[in-house]
C-alpha cells in the first residue's frame, strides 16, 4: 500500500490510500469504519486524525509513505488533471513527540536560528520521530539515530551533507 496526504480546497483532509486490490490489502481498508473509493484519484479515502493513522498502522504492516500533500479544488479537477505535490506531508505524532518537537522549536528560537534552518531542523526531527512512533524521546539511544540514517542511507540515498 502506498499512503498519501490529499486535500481538497473545502478544507477535507484525507490519507490516500493506494492498494492492490488482488491481495487482502482491500479486505483490511475495509476493515475501517471511516473510507470510501474515489475514482477520480483512484484512492482510498480515509480521514485524517491521528486515530485513524493508528488504525492503519495497526492494519498495515508494510506500507510505503509518500510524504508529499496533494491538493485538488474537487473531484472533476482530480479528472482532468494529474496528481500535483505541493508540499511534505506531517504524520500524526503522539503527544510525547508533539511536546519534543515543541521543545526543540524552542531551543533553537533561543539559541536565534534563522526561520530557514528551524523548518529543516524541525521536518527531519519530525522525521525521525515517526520512525520510531512508540518510543519515548528521552529513551532514544545513539544507535537508534545510526539505525535512522542507515535507513534513510538506504531507503533516499542521503549523502554526508545531508
Amino acid at each position: 500500500m502506498i499512503l498519501r496526504n490529499v486535500i481538497f480546497t473545502n478544507g477535507s483532509r484525507y490519507f490516500g490510500a493506494s492498494i492492490n486490490p488482488k491481495n487482502e490489502e482491500l479486505t483490511q481498508i475495509r476493515q475501517l469504519a471511516v473510507r470510501y473509493w474515489n475514482a477520480a484519484l483512484k484512492l482510498w479515502l480515509i480521514p485524517y486524525s491521528t486515530d485513524n493513522w493508528a488504525k492503519l498502522n495497526a492494519l498495515f504492516t508494510d506500507f510505503e509513505i509518500k510524504t508529499e500533500e496533494l491538493h485538488y479544488k474537487n473531484e472533476i479537477e482530480a479528472r482532468k488533471e494529474p496528481l500535483k505535490v505541493t508540499k511534505q506531508m506531517k504524520l500524526p505524532l503522539s503527544d510525547l513527540h508533539e511536546d519534543a518537537l515543541l521543545k526543540l522549536k524552542e531551543q533553537l528560537i533561543l539559541k536565534r536560528y534563522s526561520w530557514n534552518t528551524m523548518k529543516t531542523y524541525m521536518s527531519s526531527f519530525r522525521e525521525f520521530l515517526t520512525f520510531y512512533p512508540d518510543a519515548n524521546c528521552s529513551e532514544l539511544s545513539k544507535e537508534d539515530i545510526k539505525q535512522f540514517m542507515l535507513h534513510k542511507i538506504n531507503k533516499d540515498g542521503i549523502i554526508e551533507s545531508t
